[in-house]
């Protein structure tokens, strides 16, 4: 009855981050399906990100981009939370004249979420669910200046950003549910007056939920379109460079959650996409990630 509970109460511990066409840049957030859950959450998760470059239609380089963080979730009310997450990130370019490697913290973020439409029956399962978010990205991790070719690697930005999230989640039966979620980034200026351009995300997914034995299964399917505006010096444009385009691709994971334990693995695959002008092509994206649920004490 305890991991049926916390299955429906969660629904979805994991989350994807917009398409990230560099290290640090994309300040997007997302909380995905974690977001109807009344728990405390802590989370370390990986991704591996995968990138080839074109020069004159000739491929001259590949990135790999391994961005690790340690998260909590803290539910300070059943209709507000608050969100922070430390990332470091590694990452590795590889050409014609060897392998290049750059490493460090990355940009603290932190959200607040609150709840305005949150329907559940007496065992806790979500029927309607709406939430708000807003948050800060703050520039703590390692970043370089413009025009730096490998500006997009590091796992800064050297800015503040702002960012906005919404999510509704509808469920339609026992086991299947739809989420659609919204997430926006305001790019801030760093100390030269580099400024990234805006960001967004927009995620449709349908979750299905199975259990066997003591065991919770949650199945995601779905797709999310990223995009991000060109970036700007000294408020003049700067097109076709640093993550201006746009990508659809479709996206799954499996979660499976244990006691208060979760474990996911989910996949990320392009289906179309423009990036630099064409240039640069982002290849399928794998993350994991382990989540450790701590209820709420009650007063």
């Amino acid at each position: 009855m305890k991991n049926s509970f916390l299955l429906y109460a969660v629904l979805l511990a994991t989350y994807c981050n917009a398409c990230d066409v560099c290290g640090g840049m994309s300040s997007t957030a997302s909380f995905g399906i974690l977001a109807p859950s009344r728990f405390h959450i802590f989370t370390l998760k990986s991704e591996l990100r995968t990138f080839t470059s074109f020069l004159h239609g000739i491929q001259h380089s590949k990135e790999f981009i391994l961005r690790s963080e340690i998260s909590g979730r803290f539910q300070l009310h059943d209709r507000l939370n608050v969100f922070v997450s430390l990332p470091f990130q590694s990452a590795w370019q590889r050409d014609d004249f060897g392998t290049r490697k750059l490493q460090g913290l990355g940009d603290v973020q932190t959200v607040i979420n609150g709840v305005i439409l949150d329907r559940r029956d007496s065992l806790g399962q979500v029927f309607r669910f709406f939430s708000v978010g807003g948050g800060l990205k703050n520039p703590t991790g390692k970043s370089v200046n413009y025009p730096d070719p490998q500006k997009n690697m590091y796992p800064g930005t050297g800015s503040f950003d702002l960012l906005l999230l919404t999510n509704y989640i509808h469920r339609w039966s026992t086991k299947w549910s739809s989420q659609l979620e919204y997430s926006h980034s305001v790019k801030g200026k760093d100390k030269e007056g580099f400024r990234y351009g805006q960001s967004g995300s927009l995620a449709l997914h349908a979750i299905r939920s199975e259990r066997y034995r003591n065991a919770g299964l949650l199945v995601l399917a779905g797709t999310q379109f990223d995009w991000n505006l060109p970036g700007t010096y000294h408020g003049n444009p700067l097109y076709s460079t640093y993550s201006e385009g746009w990508q659809l691709a479709i996206q799954s994971s499996l979660n499976v959650l244990y006691n208060n334990w979760m474990v996911s693995i989910g996949a990320r695959i392009p289906i179309v996409q423009y990036w630099f002008a064409g240039n640069v092509r982002q290849q399928p994206t794998a993350n994991a990630s382990i989540h450790y649920l701590l209820s709420k004490k009650k007063k």
